[in-house]
């Protein structure tokens, strides 16, 4: 059985086409834990609806302590042999559990399962599936590595098959102490826990950019713990001899930038000097190898010098959007 756990804070706009793409999978064995995280809109309403029509659906209702919290309050009951973590915002293929199922059972030693995502904007249509559907075994550090990339699978949890015996036997849980960046550092500490997993580049999980989403909307002091996770990332990657790795770097550098934007955005006074300073010495490394493109180096200085100018260039393009 797989567990699919649903955290819910305030999202009665987007939850019901959530729950029928969830409901209406190929893969029939499921249960789908819904943990209402304090929601004050109808979100929880939403969620007995669809219990009484489903009898697949346990609902969770706790104080709202954010999506870690929420999640790790959905792993405390899941019965299923495999776990996976959905967003409410979004949806999937009717075919993603199966096949994410269907890959993990290729070999004996794979203990994660992984699929591509389709980032859908508001006035975008989704785009088709990719038709050369193709997959690979990956070892761990290979893993560690292609987590950090551009592309591909990246850090979510949303995209990805656990096994629940390997959560159990580890204790991994998500960090309640962190605001950003909670699902990397969970993948993060369960790849270094196995050998090997198996991804697919088809798309089945459709990304939702919501310009109303908790890291879009007004900047919260909680992200600045986006360091403290990103030290616990850093001595897995370390343990793993990939702390020189230069997607490592990469990745706090765009952190660091993305960080800086949305204080600057808030208009409110945060110390920035730690971020100024995490800034300038990765992007010195970034800037020096070949891990990106000319264009890409010279977008990601002019961003660093010219933050400001950058954040205005960026509010018209997505006017357009």
């Amino acid at each position: 059985m797989i567990s699919v756990i649903i955290p819910i804070y305030n999202v009665e706009e987007y939850l019901e086409k959530c729950l029928k793409s969830i409901l209406l999978q190929t893969y029939k064995n499921i249960e789908v834990i819904l943990v209402n995280d304090g929601s004050t809109d109808s979100s929880l309403e939403i969620c007995k609806k669809y219990s009484k029509i489903d009898n697949r659906i346990i609902i969770i209702n706790k104080k709202n302590e954010g999506v870690s919290s929420a999640r790790n309050n959905g792993l405390k009951i899941a019965k299923g042999d495999y776990v996976i973590f959905i967003d409410p915002d979004d949806s999937i293929n009717e075919n993603m559990l199966q096949i994410l199922y269907n890959n993990i059972n290729k070999a004996n030693d794979i203990d994660i399962s992984i699929c591509g995502f389709e980032r859908i904007y508001p006035k975008h249509k989704k785009e088709k599936e990719v038709s050369n559907k193709k997959y690979k075994i990956i070892d761990k550090e290979l893993l560690l590595k292609e987590m950090l990339g551009k592309e591909n699978f990246q850090g979510y949890v949303w995209n990805k098959l656990y096994k629940k015996s390997i959560i159990n036997k580890y204790q991994i849980r998500f960090n309640e102490k962190i605001s950003v960046y909670e699902d990397f550092l969970f993948n993060s500490e369960y790849i270094n826990k196995i050998h090997k997993g198996i991804y697919s580049n088809q798309k089945l999980y459709y990304y939702y950019q919501r310009n109303d989403s908790a890291y879009n909307g007004k900047f919260n002091p909680k992200w600045l713990s986006i360091s403290k996770a990103y030290e616990e990332i850093f001595n897995i990657y370390k343990a793993n001899k990939l702390e020189n790795y230069i997607g490592l770097k990469y990745n706090y550098l765009i952190l660091n930038l993305d960080l800086k934007e949305k204080i600057i955005k808030s208009r409110e006074k945060y110390e920035i000097k730690n971020i100024n300073r995490n800034i300038n010495n990765s992007l010195n490394d970034i800037l020096s190898s070949n891990f990106i493109t000319k264009k890409e180096k010279i977008k990601l200085l002019l961003k660093a010098k010219f933050m400001n100018i950058f954040i205005i260039l960026k509010n018209i393009k997505n006017k357009d959007r």
